[in-house]
């Protein structure tokens, strides 16, 4: 299992936004992306998950050429992205509620405290500082099971230290729950 990308051109409005991009990201794998501000990371991300159409190329996952929308991605866009008249427990859990799926309490007890979330359960959007929403639509990235991880700048509002910690842990994530990870910043940090 893989991601392969080969000869991917994207071009919005006459502007090309990426040319002729070719890689591949093996499988339990963590990649980073470091590249200036304007570069495309987003673009490149957007791309993947079928959300921006690509001019030309292939992007294959798992040997499967993949067209439009695909589900073999959990994406974290730059913007937090929270439901807010959810719970920070509501929020992180939306895919299991969404898919009629089982919750894991225990895992998710788990997530929360690694995440500092530990007591913010039934705490809205509003009432969490920045880096609080960051770390929340973070986790409700990992709590969708797929197979990819796709993270746009995941650590940019968090503090030095929380940063680091985060970091480490997601370091550990693909060898601990078999997924492939993929993420994209400006921070050379």
């Amino acid at each position: 299992m893989s991601i392969q990308i080969s000869h991917l051109n994207v071009v919005i409005e006459n502007l090309k936004i990426l040319e002729d991009i070719h890689f591949t990201i093996p499988k339990d794998t963590f990649t980073s992306i470091v590249a200036p501000s304007g570069a495309g990371k987003s673009t490149l991300l957007k791309t993947l998950t079928g959300v921006q159409p690509m001019t030309s190329g292939t992007i294959k996952v798992d040997d499967q050429k993949v067209t439009g929308l695909h589900t073999a991605f959990s994406y974290m866009p730059q913007e937090d992205m929270l439901l807010p008249w959810l719970s920070v427990y509501q929020n992180v859990t939306l895919y299991q509620k969404i898919n009629h799926l089982a919750i894991d309490e225990e895992q998710v007890r788990d997530y929360l405290d690694i995440f500092g979330l530990n007591g913010y359960e039934h705490f809205l959007p509003e009432q969490l500082s920045g880096g609080m929403k960051q770390r929340t639509a973070l986790l409700r990235t990992i709590m969708n099971p797929s197979s990819y991880l796709l993270l746009d700048e995941p650590f940019g509002a968090l503090d030095a230290m929380t940063r680091g910690q985060m970091q480490d842990w997601m370091l550990k994530l693909p060898k601990k729950a078999k997924r492939t990870t993929l993420l994209v910043t400006h921070d050379i940090e």
